[in-house]
């Protein structure tokens, strides 16, 4: 067995596992400070994600299932700690954070390295699949983690998140603020909901009411420079925290 801590969005994790590979795979997140909870990974939890995963996971090995189940069971207890995953893809520019979400397949990624290109050194990606929200009573902050896609986009940092962003390609560039509601609905699909707890469904629900208070914006966009321009003046944009206009509201 396998036991080492990892810092995750300013908390520190106790793991037991199975497979070395799990550890060197979290080895930019390793700490030696005093943990705030324990997980365990057990060949269940790994039974479970190959079982999740149907068809597509008879192949895949027993290490590359346990990253996959470590995850789910860290993020089954993040809401008590006020932290949640959210799939998305997070660019920190000038010091802010703004996250790019939809489903996967979108364009996530694509977009996010538009981003680079248009501000070189300015920006850079925090996480490019899978980061972490810690909802405070004054902001909230979006952090890096270890699980960040296939094309391992990520480094160990966090944030204050500006803005969100939900893509849909299509054949010109137009962007719209959500409303709260809109946000809301939205948001839950690309949150993390856990299955073993009601009270930390309900705290995960809380949380994302909280979320979607952000300026939350849905672009249509061509894979183009000018799609960047488009949702950087809104989501920078000075006065984005005021009310939503009517003819802007979705």
């Amino acid at each position: 067995m396998e036991r080492f801590r990892i810092g995750l969005a300013g908390l520190v994790i106790q793991i037991t596992c199975r497979f070395d590979s799990t550890r060197i795979f979290c080895k930019d997140y390793l700490t030696d400070a005093e943990p705030d909870f324990e997980i365990n990974v057990e060949q269940k939890d790994i039974d479970f994600e190959r079982a999740r995963g149907g068809e597509k996971a008879r192949h895949f090995s027993g290490n590359y299932l346990e990253q996959i189940a470590l995850y789910r069971l860290i993020c089954e207890v993040l809401p008590a700690y006020d932290r949640l995953l959210i799939h998305g893809s997070a660019i920190v520019l000038d010091d802010q954070a703004y996250l790019f979400t939809a489903p996967s397949g979108t364009g996530k990624s694509t977009h996010s390295q538009l981003w680079l290109k248009v501000f070189g050194d300015r920006a850079r990606i925090l996480n490019d699949d899978k980061p972490l929200l810690h909802i405070t009573g004054e902001q909230i902050l979006i952090y890096g983690t270890p699980w960040d896609g296939k094309h391992s986009r990520s480094y160990n940092g966090s944030a204050p998140l500006e803005a969100i962003c939900f893509l849909n390609q299509g054949l010109e560039n137009a962007a719209i603020r959500l409303s709260e509601t809109v946000a809301f609905d939205a948001l839950v699909t690309q949150t993390y909901r856990p299955l073993q707890s009601i009270d930390q469904l309900k705290k995960t629900l809380a949380l994302l009411q909280k979320v979607s208070h952000l300026p939350t914006y849905q672009l249509t966009c061509t894979i183009s420079t000018e799609a960047v321009d488009v949702i950087y003046e809104k989501m920078t944009h000075k006065n984005h925290s005021n009310k939503i206009n009517n003819n802007e509201e979705k």
